[in-house]
């Protein structure tokens, strides 16, 4: 279980920069985690389904409607980084939209939802936390030494981390199935 410090000092350690004690404590490389690392960290989660980040959830309906179209809103969760599915009573294959922070659809409450929570650096997955230190030592490493040649190594791990990441989240459980609708939807 990885810490936010920690796992800067990782992205740190991969250029060949001193380690931090705090994020944002006035260090340049400190202040630059401080910067960084929460965006970084949500940019990741919101690329695949993580388990480790996955949540579910029933969710009532907002008290108003939208304008026009669907008949039901419903706030998202303060912690919802993607919604992954959608599931009603009426119909296994809802259509739904995201929205301005609502999910928008004819579906009535209450609405299960499927989506990728922000977590605390100390519930992601050992894996996931060394994708992420390979994607924040990439951000890091031209502020930082000045090196585009040290940002397009670790580019290159950054994507050797991530596919391994996924492979390995991919292999524990069914993986979350698209309906035909929403498919032929996605690909528009």
């Amino acid at each position: 279980m990885a810490t936010d410090v920690e796992i800067c000092n990782r992205a740190l350690d991969a250029i060949g920069t001193a380690p931090i004690t705090a994020l944002g404590d006035g260090g340049r490389a400190s202040d630059l985690c401080d910067r960084y690392f929460q965006q970084i960290v949500d940019d990741v989660l919101r690329s695949h389904p993580w388990n480790c980040a996955m949540t579910r959830v029933e969710i009532d309906a907002d008290a108003t409607a939208p304008e026009f179209g669907p008949a039901n809103r419903y706030a998202l969760p303060e912690d919802c980084l993607r919604v992954l599915k959608v599931e009603g009573d009426a119909d296994p294959l809802v259509q739904w939209q995201v929205e301005a922070g609502y999910i928008v659809t004819d579906e009535p409450e209450p609405l299960q939802v499927v989506y990728t929570a922000r977590v605390e650096a100390t519930a992601l997955d050992p894996m996931l936390v060394s994708a992420i230190a390979a994607r924040l030592a990439m951000e890091l490493s031209m502020p930082l030494t000045g090196s585009a040649d040290m940002r397009q190594v670790m580019e290159r791990e950054f994507i050797q981390r991530m596919r391994a990441a996924r492979s390995a989240d991919g292999q524990e459980g069914t993986p979350l199935r698209l309906g035909a609708d929403e498919f032929g939807l996605s690909r528009l």
